[in-house]
């Protein structure tokens, strides 16, 4: 990247040299990376919360629409009901009339059986007194 000068001391460590423009440079970028790590860091926590929130939101929707849906399959249930209890009344309804024609018609029968009863155990009673 940049031409550089080793140094080696009498202590045998190792210098590295540069020019003043270079060593600038050096900082800046070092200042720089130790800054973009801070906004990663800032920029991760800030999508982790984002996240957390979407995932609660997404398991509200989630309970929202089951619910949702329970309430449309006991809605149906309920139109199932109504209907077969609309059949059944229909039909309760047609038996009553039936049996209310029965009922009238054994009403007629056992007045009108009475009524000559009464007639023909009237006359005979008559005859009877006649002679």
């Amino acid at each position: 990247m940049f031409s550089q000068t080793i140094v080696l001391n009498s202590s045998k460590d190792t210098t590295m040299c540069f020019s003043i423009n270079q060593a600038r440079f050096l900082l800046k970028s070092t200042l720089k990376v130790s800054e973009y790590t801070e906004k990663i860091d800032l920029y991760k926590q800030v999508i982790s919360g984002y996240k957390s929130n979407n995932d609660r939101y997404l398991r509200i929707i989630e309970k929202d629409s089951l619910s949702k849906v329970d309430y449309k399959s006991v809605i149906k249930k309920e139109e199932e009901k109504n209907s077969i209890c609309k059949q059944l009344n229909e039909s309760l309804e047609a038996s009553n009339k039936e049996k209310d024609k029965a009922i009238k018609r054994q009403k007629f029968y056992k007045w009108t059986f009475i009524i000559i009863g009464g007639a023909s155990t009237s006359y005979m009673t008559y005859l009877n007194l006649k002679k």
